[in-house]
């Protein structure tokens, strides 16, 4: 699982999780979750339920392929956000035709329905329903 660091920021009437590389747009239900906790947060997403395609919530900032892992069936992008060695990694799987170059500019989405938030101990209170999915 991907897992990004960060805290909740509100402005303009809109939520969103500031890391420090990558900043998430969060939906009604993961802001309200964020306001009960207002402490330092990790998002999680599997990277079979990240998109390249722009559906969902994006990831903002500048995501460059930093490396292409080619495993058969599947590949899996290993993405960057940041620059010079203060950088957030992020992998997302892709089917084994999606063809990528290394320093290539992407894109990452999320639907909210496959993020996870986690409070500053590690507890999750998004979704809050305790199904694995």
């Amino acid at each position: 699982m991907n897992l990004i660091s960060g805290r909740p920021v509100e402005s303009a009437g809109t939520f969103r999780l500031q890391g420090s590389r990558v900043t998430i747009p969060l939906d009604d239900a993961m802001a309200a979750a964020a306001r009960v906790s207002q402490e330092m947060l990790t998002l999680g997403v599997r990277p079979e339920r990240l998109s390249i395609n722009p559906i969902g919530l994006p990831f903002l900032g500048e995501g460059r392929v930093y490396a292409v892992e080619p495993l058969g069936s599947d590949q899996f992008v290993h993405v960057t956000y940041g620059s010079a060695g203060d950088v957030e990694l992020i992998k997302v799987r892709t089917p084994p035709d999606a063809r990528f170059q290394v320093g290539d500019a992407i894109s990452l989405h999320a639907s909210p329905a496959d993020i996870y938030l986690f409070d500053g101990i590690g507890d999750r209170i998004f979704p809050n329903d305790r199904r694995v999915r």
